[in-house]
Parts: structure tokens; sequence; C-alpha cells
């Protein structure tokens, strides 16, 4: 019985402050539409993807040797992980620098780039996000370019071949408006809470028989109703 009187004493906590609580979530809403028409700035992605094949020629299939082809594949699996370091290191990315003409310090470019491969394949992935959709697409194709040639000098093997080229993206990669709306309705909705709670904690009047009852310990003999009344001209109401 407890518990349910709790649970009725919480509920009308809430209820008593839902004209509050609506205005905090109402003005979180508000503050989420504002943030993200107004302060987040758009962010795009480019991708190009490439694979690491057989250094054999592809063209004449039956000269191959199977033996030949697993070792190939067993190199390029371990040439995965360091080639996703190489497109990121310095010497390549000072290359895209000057041939994009770009003023962009290192740092801030290595940033901008994602490597990844695709889990038991070959295959890489070079994602570049930036503020302009056209910068992030020449970045993108020009760091494959820069990097198949650093490649093939340093191991002195032709086996990065182009996927599938970056594409202009259309649409911003870091902006999901209905999500962000979510947070910040949930954000207020938590702070609304917060705010019920502890106004309530800091409130120590007596609202009602009941919690003088509790207070002391005591039960209510009389109590003084209130009246509001028109006070006549003679003074008495």
């Amino acid at each position: 019985m407890e518990n349910e009187i709790n649970l009725e004493e919480i509920f009308s906590m809430f209820w008593k402050k839902r004209g509050i609580i609506l205005v905090i979530v109402l003005l979180f809403i508000l503050l989420g539409w504002a943030y993200i028409n107004y302060f987040k700035t758009p962010k795009y992605t480019s991708t190009v993807s490439l694979i690491l094949v057989s250094n054999e020629d592809k063209n004449d299939v039956t000269t191959t040797s199977a033996s030949s082809l697993s070792t190939d594949l067993t190199i390029n699996s371990k040439l995965v992980s360091t080639y996703s370091s190489l497109i990121k290191s310095n010497k390549v990315l000072d290359n895209v620098k000057s041939k994009l003409g770009l003023n962009d310090d290192v740092e801030k470019m290595k940033k901008e780039i994602d490597v990844s491969s695709i889990s038991d394949t070959e295959i890489i992935k070079i994602s570049v996000t930036d503020a302009n959709p056209n910068k992030a697409c020449d970045m993108a194709n020009t760091l494959y370019d820069v990097f198949a040639n650093e490649a093939k000098a340093i191991y002195q093997i032709d086996n990065v071949h182009l996927v599938d080229k970056a594409e202009v993206p259309t649409s911003a990669s870091n902006m999901n408006k209905a999500k962000d709306l979510i947070i910040f309705t949930a954000i207020g909705i938590f702070v609304s809470i917060v705010y019920v709670v502890v106004a309530n904690a800091l409130d120590t009047t007596v609202k009602n028989e009941d919690e003088i009852e509790k207070m002391c310990s005591a039960y209510v003999l009389a109590s003084i109703p209130s009246y509001k009344g028109e006070k006549s001209k003679g003074g008495i109401y």
C-alpha cells in the first residue's frame, strides 16, 4: 500500500509541474532546431575504394597457378594494414597538397581521412570528409592516385587497382535532423525531471493534512477552511 501511495505522490508531483516540464522540453527542441540549422556545419564524405590483386597478368588466367595466386593473396592480406598507414603518411599527403594546391595542414588532413578495410577481403576504402563536397571528392581521388604510385615505387609491384572512383556527395554525412532532435528532446526530458525533483526537495512548505500527519506523527483534529469572499461596504464579509 505504501508503494502505491509513493507512486501516486510521484505521479502527482510531476503532474503538477507538467506545464514547466512541457516548456523545458519545447525549449530544448527549439535549441536543437537552431543548432542544426544555424550552428552545425554540414560535412560531406566522398569515398574511393581499391583492391589489392595478384601481380600476375589478369588477362591470361591460364598462366596463373593456384599456388602463385594463393601466395599473392597472402601477401596482399598482410599489406592491407601497411597500405592503410601509408595512405595517411606525411609523404603521401604532402604530394596530395601539392597536386591540389591546398593550404591545409597535414595533421588537419589526417583528421579528415578515414581508411578502412572490408573484413576478409583485400578491399580498402579511403574516405575524405570536408565541408566542401568537391574538395572531398578531389582529395579522395588524388589520394588514391598518389598512394598507388607510391606503393608501386616502394614495393616494386603493381597490385593496387581502382574499384570505385570517388564522386561528389550530394548530402551531408553528419546531418541527421530527426536523430539530433530526438537527442535534444531526451536531454530536455532529463533536465525537466531533474528540475522537478530538485524543486520538490527544496520545497519545505506544508501543502495538506497528510503531510502534517507524517511530519508530526499525529492526527489532525480540526482544520480551518480557506474562504475567499467579497468584502462588503461595511467591512464585513
